[in-house]
């Protein structure tokens, strides 16, 4: 009986050691379970930076994108064939003159700059332009030399402002208020005209501007009017103050062999301008006091 009991015993003890046995070679269900959550999280960790990785380089591309379309943008040097007339007339100081002249399409050259050429309205080469790739305007005559006559066309007279010329004529700015004036209107003399009516819609009045920005003011009868003239008979204005010169020299202004300046008006009312060789050198000037006095000088600035 006692073996009996003691063969029990061993039996179970073999059975509580073989349960140690595989603990120990295979661990808990807990363990295992929190390795394998550990190993998850690294890997979702890694794929995570990589994920942030790639949305810095995309954020980076977007900027360096983004910087290089302002770039482009903030670029307005650069001259194209939808810019090229905008440096053309800023160089000029107004509009082309399209009434005059016919432009042709702008056309690139193997060095970047933009040129074209301009006839007049017989067909005859009248010039040419040539814009360079930073904006630089050279302007060339029907010779295909470069024209220094520049300074001459800033006194000539076109629709864009030949109301100034009136304006400065009659020393204030026209009366829209009492009258309506007519689109000024150019006659194969070079001459521009328009006439006013008052609200009424009867005719009051007209103005011819020659060629030289001479202004003569006429009434409702086609009379010259010198109902306000009289008072500005002696007046130097900027549309006039060519003609004191003319008058004073007697004859029209030698366009053919110098260039003259755009006449400016000094602190005292005095207007005065200067006048190259058409080799850009000094050859003399003119002041015309407020009362249509003339002195002439020569080069050296010394009274003629």
């Amino acid at each position: 009986m006692k073996f009996k009991y003691l063969g029990i015993g061993v039996i179970l003890a073999t059975m509580t050691l073989s349960a140690c046995d595989i603990n120990i070679n295979t661990g808990s269900g807990s363990d295992t379970k929190d390795a394998k959550d550990s190993n998850e999280q690294a890997e979702n960790s890694n794929d995570n930076n990589n994920d942030d990785n790639q949305s810095s380089s995309n954020n980076n591309t977007s900027s360096d994108n983004n910087n290089q379309k302002r770039n482009s943008n903030n670029d307005k040097s650069i001259v194209t064939r939808g810019n090229v007339i905008d440096f053309v007339e800023s160089y000029e100081g107004h509009s082309l003159d399209t009434d005059q002249y016919n432009y042709k399409e702008p056309e690139k050259d193997d060095n970047g700059s933009w040129g074209f050429s301009f006839t007049d309205n017989d067909g005859d080469l009248a010039g040419s332009y040539i814009v360079d790739k930073y904006g630089n305007v050279t302007k060339y005559d029907e010779d295909g030399e470069i024209d220094n006559n520049d300074d001459d066309d800033s006194t000539s007279v076109t629709r864009g402002n030949v109301i100034d010329f009136v304006e400065s004529y009659e020393g204030h700015s026209l009366d829209t208020d009492q009258y309506t004036y007519k689109e000024p209107e150019k006659n194969d003399k070079g001459n521009w005209g328009f006439s006013f009516t008052d609200k009424d819609g009867n005719l009051a009045g007209s103005y011819i501007v020659d060629k030289y920005g001479s202004v003569t003011k006429y009434d409702e009868d086609g009379e010259i009017d010198n109902g306000s003239d009289d008072d500005d008979s002696t007046s130097v204005t900027r549309g006039n103050v060519i003609d004191f010169v003319e008058s004073y020299e007697g004859h029209s202004l030698d366009t053919d062999q110098y260039t003259y300046k755009e006449p400016e008006q000094s602190n005292n009312g005095d207007w005065g301008f200067s006048f190259t060789d058409k080799d850009g050198n000094l050859a003399g000037s003119y002041i015309v006091d407020e009362y249509g006095d003339v002195t002439k000088y020569d080069e050296d600035g010394d009274p003629e």
